[in-house]
């Protein structure tokens, strides 16, 4: 019995997680696969647009003014 007031804790807390902290909610009883689309699908969607950190071992590039101009708008050159 304990353990299951302790399980039902355990998930208010996730629960107030999800909003506190922007988590996505997933339906663990749908088959991996249909999982790790969704999944993918929110990474990619996150990534969308990042170039990665540059390299301490290049020369920095070269940044083109509509680029740097849409940064700094909030847009995408």
């Amino acid at each position: 019995e304990s353990f299951k007031l302790f399980q039902g804790r355990i998930l208010d807390e996730y629960d107030k997680m999800v909003d506190e902290f922007g988590l996505t909610l997933m339906d663990g009883t749908q088959l991996v696969k249909e999982q790790q689309k969704h999944v993918r699908n929110i990474v990619k969607r996150v990534l969308r647009g990042w170039e990665g950190l540059p390299n301490p071992n290049m020369p920095p590039k070269e940044q083109s003014k509509a680029k740097a101009k849409a940064r700094n708008s909030g847009g995408e050159a």
